[in-house]
């Protein structure tokens, strides 16, 4: 289960808890928060969102906000510094100040301590929320007392680093009192009174958690890795001197295991994870966790036999096989073997569910299908697979790639710009401007032409200024003017730009000056014409006279 919280353990003060009319509110965070008030709700069906928090300003209002379906939201605070708890009062019905004590699990329980409703939906300050919440009600089965949302937990995202999305099926709504939290790291919920059974729940349709805590930057800012190494040694030393089954000590060993790893420390994690694995002691899902992890470990210290062994262990685990081979096709991708990539994925279909209803989609394998199809020559197979991507608004290589896919393919781009909506278009064009070349700005130019007036697309244009050519910055300078953006014209950022070459920067100043009255280009035409080699004035002055007729003339 993911967490963000970077923790230590003072001295346990009292519990001070704030409650309803008894507190009075911090002024809100923003404009009109919907407040919670307990004594509302169904009976048998209130729902009590309860989280616990320490110093997550940045993320925990976009995730109350998305709550304000809930009958009563509880938030337990383990010692912010920050506003959290400010904006915690501007939300929630309970607002707890308590204390950490190295123990996740224990924390929850005295999260949940302070909730009234019916049925605990367990929350992260990462995550975000959505589903139609009758949906969520209707779904509510007493009988069997917890049920899975699916949780999208997004990783990546640094610097030169793409997102990665990877869905999980997690127990987070559960009747209050049938369920109870153990361990420090990773904790689990286990059972409080007879006839509790997680293996009955059964899934929340329309219900989903998006987790952001595994971006890069969330990673290094909460020194996340070191925490969660300290609570999984712990959890392993206190499971051994108390001497618990082997099987749950197996548990403790695998969370340690993949602790290591995201420590960097690669080898030790990947050689204790072999070991648990191979002692057969873990149940067949916390085999299926682990054996993904081992696989990146084995793969970064370039284990090539080791990671073919643990795709095989994979396979033969997991009850959605479409997940290890998807990996095995990445895997033969980054070893350059496009035959048997390709073999791989026509074992995938294209869509699939695992017994805990969570969804494989195999066009999030685009960008490998579309390197293995050019590899073998097949530009028609892998322009059409860009297209199924981008329509189901997914990525496939990056734009200046895709110029080139469509060209051989001797298709038009706009098959594929006619299908891509949503964050998907913004994001082609910012790669575009990220890469500056000739097929990347080509790109840009045909999102233009499928959506003339696109302001996301002018102001990226805009941005290209310096690596365009003359032609293509009067070009960009016509769209922008023409959409009301003159004041992003990239004639007049070129003629500014000291990097480039005076006769670039004398010709697009005088063409701002004679075409549209720019006074804005001329300084620097100006240190343009100062700027010019005594060879190169006559040359100059006879290109400028046909841009713009007598403007500048030889002294």
């Amino acid at each position: 289960m993911p967490h963000d919280d970077t923790q230590t353990a003072p001295a346990q003060p009292p519990l001070r808890s704030t409650s309803g009319a008894a507190r009075t509110p911090a002024a809100p965070a923003s404009p009109s928060p919907a407040r919670h008030d307990s004594t509302t709700g169904h009976p048998g069906s209130r729902i009590s969102a309860v989280f616990i928090v320490k110093d997550e300003e940045d993320v925990l209002e976009a995730s109350l906000a998305a709550l304000g379906w809930v009958d009563e939201i509880v938030v337990y605070d383990t010692g912010s510094t920050d506003r959290t708890r400010e904006i915690a009062s501007a939300w929630a019905s309970t607002v707890v100040e308590g204390y950490w004590d190295d123990d996740f699990g224990a924390a929850r329980n005295r999260a949940v301590e302070h909730a009234t409703g019916d049925w605990v939906l367990t929350v992260d300050a990462d995550e975000v929320f959505s589903g139609d919440p009758a949906t969520v009600r209707a779904a509510l089965d007493p009988a069997v007392g917890c049920h899975l949302v699916l949780v999208d937990n997004v990783a990546g995202g640094g610097v030169g680093e793409a997102t990665v999305t990877k869905s999980m099926a997690s127990v987070r709504l559960y009747l209050r009192g049938a369920f109870t939290w153990s361990g420090r790291l990773h904790e689990q919920m286990v059972a409080a009174r007879p006839g509790a059974d997680l293996r009955a729940a059964t899934p929340v349709p329309t219900a989903r958690l998006a987790h952001s805590g595994y971006l890069t930057e969330r990673m290094a800012d909460r020194s996340k890795a070191r925490r969660n190494l300290d609570l999984a040694r712990l959890d392993v030393a206190a499971a051994r001197r108390d001497g618990l089954p082997a099987t749950q000590v197996a548990v403790l060993e695998a969370n340690l295991s993949r602790s290591l790893g995201l420590h960097g420390d690669t080898a030790e994690g990947l050689e204790l994870g072999r070991r648990v694995l191979g002692g057969g002691l873990l149940a067949r899902d916390a085999a299926v966790a682990l054996v993904p992890a081992l696989v990146e470990l084995a793969l970064a210290l370039g284990q090539d036999e080791v990671v073919d062994e643990l795709l095989d262990a994979w396979l033969a685990l997991d009850t959605l096989p479409a997940r290890p081979l998807a990996r095995k096709a990445y895997v033969l991708a980054l070893r350059q073997d496009a035959a048997r990539t390709l073999e791989t994925l026509d074992l995938i279909p294209a869509h699939a569910v695992d017994d805990q209803q969570v969804p494989f989609r195999k066009t999030e394998l685009a960008p490998v299908e579309v390197w293995a199809l050019l590899s073998a020559g097949r530009a028609a197979d892998a322009a059409e697979v860009a297209v199924r991507a981008a329509a189901a608004g997914l990525p496939s290589v990056a734009p200046a790639r895709l110029v080139g896919v469509f060209r051989d393919a001797d298709r038009p781009l706009t098959d594929l710009l006619a299908v891509v909506d949503g964050p998907l278009w913004g994001d082609l064009a910012l790669q575009a401007v990220s890469d500056g070349s000739r097929p990347a700005r080509l790109f840009l130019e045909a999102m233009d032409a499928a959506r003339p007036g696109d302001v996301s697309v002018l102001l990226c244009g805009a941005a290209l200024a310096p690596a365009l050519s003359i032609e293509e910055a009067v070009a960009w300078s016509v769209r922008l003017r023409t959409h009301g953006l003159a004041e992003r014209c990239p004639l007049v950022a070129l003629s500014r730009d000291e990097a480039q070459d005076p006769r670039q920067r004398a010709v697009a100043a005088a063409i701002a000056v004679d075409v549209y009255s720019d006074e804005r280009a001329v300084p620097g035409l100006e240190a343009a014409l100062a700027d010019v080699s005594p060879e190169h004035e006559a040359e100059l002055a006879s290109h400028l006279e046909i841009v713009a007729p007598g403007l500048v003339s030889l002294a």
